[in-house]
Parts: C-alpha cells; sequence; structure tokens
C-alpha cells in the first residue's frame, strides 16, 4: 500500500479531536460595557451614522461582527429593561423614544447578521462570530458571546 503521510503527521490517541484556534484571548479584546456606555451617552443614532467611530477594528470581519451584534443586543436589553420616571407625560415620550430605538437595533441587527451572511461563509466562520467571547468590563472575569447579560 502506498502512503503518502509520514509517520509524524499520522493521528494518534493523543492527537486532538478538534483543531486548536489562534484566536487571541477574550482578554485581549476590548471590552463591551464601555462601548455600550459610550453608545448610550452620544446616542444610537450618532452609533448609526458613524458605527466605526464606536466599534474598534479587529484583525478579521468575524470578530468585528461579534463584536458588533454583542455590543447591539446589549444595547437592546438596556432599553427593554428601563423603567421611566417622572409626570405621565414624560414617561409617554421617554417610552416612545425607546420604542423607536428598540425598532432601530433591531433592524440594525438583522442588517449587521445579514451583510456579513450575504458573502459565501464557511460555517467555521459563522461558528466564530457566534461563539467568541468578550470581555464585559475591562479586567474583570465576566466574558459574554451571542448573548447577553
Amino acid at each position: 500500500m502506498n502512503n503518502t503521510h509520514s509517520d509524524s503527521e499520522q493521528p494518534t490517541e493523543s492527537t486532538a479531536l478538534l483543531r486548536s484556534e489562534t484566536r487571541p484571548p477574550a482578554e485581549s479584546r476590548p471590552a463591551i460595557r464601555p462601548v455600550v456606555a459610550r453608545i448610550r451617552s452620544q446616542g444610537v443614532q450618532a452609533f448609526l451614522n458613524n458605527q466605526s467611530a464606536f466599534i474598534p477594528s479587529f484583525p478579521s470581519s468575524a470578530h468585528e461582527v461579534a463584536f458588533k451584534l454583542v455590543v447591539l443586543f446589549q444595547l437592546l436589553l438596556i432599553l427593554k429593561k428601563s423603567t421611566y420616571r417622572g409626570d405621565i407625560w414624560e414617561q409617554w415620550s421617554e417610552e416612545q423614544n425607546a420604542g423607536l430605538n428598540e425598532q432601530v437595533l433591531e433592524s440594525c441587527i438583522f442588517r449587521t447578521w445579514t451583510d456579513y451572511l450575504d458573502t459565501e461563509r464557511s460555517d467555521h466562520d459563522i461558528e466564530h462570530v457566534l461563539w467568541t467571547s468578550f470581555l464585559l468590563e475591562e479586567r474583570k472575569p465576566a466574558h459574554v458571546r451571542g448573548a447577553v447579560v
């Protein structure tokens, strides 16, 4: 039998079943909360007008999309959990604004994901977006990925 692989390339019992990832650890990536706080202070519209000013650059589009989606989901969660105080007119007005911002964020999430998928991606690329974790805050052990806390 003609074997084209050397003995050193043959899998053994100690060969890893899954290939190792070359992803940088989450600690080397930017944290989520500082970006969310900046967007909240400057407004969702400012973010939509210039997303690159809020989302840091990453070595791959998968990292960038993963980070952006987690930030957008975090903003959406904050809006949905918000309670408003003040007189009835102020409360109604704030709820209306929040409702509009929710729609805008949901649309941005959908657009971000569909834009990413418009280019043919491998299963590995898609998994990378969905499973890449980020620190919630600098120097704190809480991580988030594809979900919000």
